[in-house]
């Protein structure tokens, strides 16, 4: 693959006051005012930040782009095409002017003492670091990730009874567990065992923007405090009637919630503007959650609990109606007992019973299949935890999803739910034995973490691309070709 390079020396003034001259930078004072910035505006006052850090650099900066990928001709941008045309091109540099990362040194200096080149592996190695220890490293990858993922180095700890013992007790009969770490465990056991067990955590980073768990955090707050401030003017259900009036409110609400973050970057402000919407973009998300919540306003249904929790201490943020004990669920058979705390989004009420949702701000959330096979337990445990709390009867639970396309999908329901919605909802084949078996698969799962047992995924394909512990999993699902055929 060939690459056009363009070296920027010291990014003098003579080259970039010329460029950015070129590129159309809108900061109206007025429109800053006014709080009518367009998504085009941000996109151009960015375009200029890239300028300025360009212009901040106190070494040699070389701009490169593909020309092609394979036999495919690739077209350069706009933007690498101007500042070629101002400061030409150059050749690469010498490679001995660089250092390497140190992930690029390591995996040089493996691959010398694995031939037995060690003095070459030298400059490769940290001085923190020994050959001897290296090496030990090294061969417990060469005799321990090959073939089937049984040894302790695959999370398989029940064979060291210390450990067992060790588990048993912080995970004992007292423990009081959440719907989300036992899905972690259901999804990947051995990613449990690194973030719940040995307590491993990624670094934290600096962010422009809400990260994913605040964007989630401000929407639940939103949507909960519209929801209390219309019931406590004697509203129930939203409909048609009152929908201007009710948009009005949730966007001072949201407005009044957003405007407590100090984010100052354009990212935050195109955030602002999905979430609020203008009049270049159309309506935001809460203005689409409106309407969506009118096309049910009819339903028996109706929204009256928000943020209800059990287990999780007082928060000011919660139903007033929240317990602080945690829910012991049982067992069919009456053996085992599990104890869970939780934080329901909305819990909506009828004489039938009740039906509970979770907010989603992420693009997914867990099908009727996952919630089948006891993969995805929070709806099921729910629904038996707000139930022994209240002693009303759980008929459904589903998900929310709060981004520019709004939906409400159903996805766990019996007979009795699936005539109370105007939507299509269809009632699931054994709604009884489905919460049955989500239960039976926690048991299951608390079994597997109290013995040990934190096995990598048994898919062709790892079944969670986002996780935060990407970079030190093994996870092969060939390794079991490597295994060399008997004679």
């Amino acid at each position: 693959m060939k690459f056009p390079v363009v070296f920027i020396g010291g990014l003098t003034e003579g080259i970039f006051p010329r460029l950015t001259t070129r590129l159309p930078f809108t900061n109206s004072l007025e429109n800053a005012r006014m709080g009518t910035r367009t998504l085009a505006e941000i996109l151009r006052e960015e375009q200029y930040f890239f300028i300025a850090a360009l212009l901040s650099a106190e070494k040699a900066v070389y701009l490169s782009a593909p020309l092609a990928d394979g036999e495919k001709i690739l077209l350069t941008s706009a933007f690498f095409e101007r500042v070629r045309m101002r400061v030409g091109e150059c050749p690469w540099p010498d490679p001995g002017d660089f250092s390497l990362s140190q992930r690029t040194a390591a995996s040089g200096a493996g691959c010398r003492i694995r031939s037995g080149e060690i003095c070459d592996a030298l400059p490769f190695i940290p001085g923190t670091l020994g050959i001897d220890d290296l090496a030990q490293r090294i061969d417990m990858e060469v005799s321990w990730r090959r073939g089937a993922c049984d040894s302790s180095y695959d999370g398989i700890l029940a064979e060291d009874a210390a450990i067992c013992a060790a588990l048993a007790d912080q995970y004992g009969p007292d423990h009081v567990w959440s719907a989300t770490g036992l899905e972690t465990y259901a999804a990947c056991p051995f990613s449990y065992f690194l973030q719940r067990v040995i307590g491993l955590a990624a670094l934290p980073e600096v962010e422009p923007n809400l990260s994913p768990g605040d964007r989630g955090t401000v929407i639940h707050d939103i949507l909960s405090a519209f929801y209390r401030q219309w019931r406590a003017d004697g509203r129930t259900t939203v409909p048609l009637s009152s929908l201007a009036e009710a948009t009005e409110m949730i966007l001072r609400i949201a407005q009044d919630e957003l405007a407590t973050y100090p984010f100052e970057s354009p990212i935050w402000d195109a955030t602002r503007i999905l979430m609020t919407g203008d009049r270049h973009s159309g309506p935001g998300y809460f203005e689409r959650f409106l309407r969506c919540e009118a096309m049910e306003a009819e339903s028996p249904l109706i929204p009256a609990r928000f943020e209800f929790s059990f287990g999780m201490g007082a928060d000011a943020s919660d139903d007033p109606a929240s317990v602080p004990e945690p829910v012991e669920l049982v067992s069919p058979d009456g053996t085992q007992r599990l104890k869970i705390r939780g934080r329901i989004d909305r819990i909506d009420i009828a004489d039938e019973g009740f039906l509970i949702y979770d907010y989603k701000s992420g693009r997914n959330h867990p099908s009727a299949k996952e919630i089948a096979e006891g993969i995805a337990l929070q709806i099921p445990l729910y629904l038996l935890a707000f139930q022994q709390v209240t002693g009303s009867r759980g008929i459904g639970g589903g998900y929310y999803t709060i981004r520019r396309d709004v939906k409400r999908s159903i996805v766990l329901a019996d007979d009795s739910a699936a005539g109370m919605l105007s939507m299509r909802v269809r009632a699931s084949p054994d709604f009884a034995a489905t919460i049955r078996h989500a239960l039976d698969c926690a048991f299951q799962y608390l079994d597997g973490i109290r013995g040990g047992r934190f096995p990598l995924p048994p898919e062709e394909r790892c079944p969670n691309s986002y996780c935060e512990f990407l970079r030190i999993c093994r996870f092969n699902p060939y390794r079991v070709l490597e295994i060399p055929e008997e004679p």
